[in-house]
């Protein structure tokens, strides 16, 4: 399996988030400017934006306010996809979803009300 690293994005990778955000065929976005250069400078300077690589490149990003636990942004671009467990797809995903876990997001299974986020409660 592919090795997938874990870091804080920086400006230079902003041109592959981009490809990534328009490269999956799932949660399209119709208008591209509805997501503006302030939201995206917000969380690369004070929020929570990761990006997930190989040996190749970025392969997915999350964003998620650290404040709310919102969860802005979760892509892997498709080509990165596979079937099973040992997928890049699937690794870039554990390795993300551990990411914002650690920072104290917690993801909350779908049930009757449906599947959320919200922030880990202090100890």
């Amino acid at each position: 399996m592919t090795q997938q690293r874990l870091r804080s994005a920086r400006l230079a990778d902003l041109p592959r988030t981009h490809e990534v955000r328009h490269g999956t065929a799932d949660n399209r976005l119709p208008d591209s400017t509805l997501v503006t250069e302030a939201e995206v400078a917000w969380y690369m300077d004070v929020a929570i934006f990761l990006v997930c690589e190989d040996e190749t490149s970025v392969q997915g990003f999350a964003c998620v306010n650290h404040q709310t636990g919102y969860v802005w942004a979760l892509f892997v671009i498709d080509e990165a996809q596979g079937r099973g467990q040992a997928t890049p797809q699937r690794a870039s995903l554990q390795v993300m979803r551990q990411a914002i876990e650690t920072a104290g997001v917690e993801l909350i299974a779908k049930n009757g009300g449906g599947a959320g986020v919200r922030l880990r409660k202090a100890k």
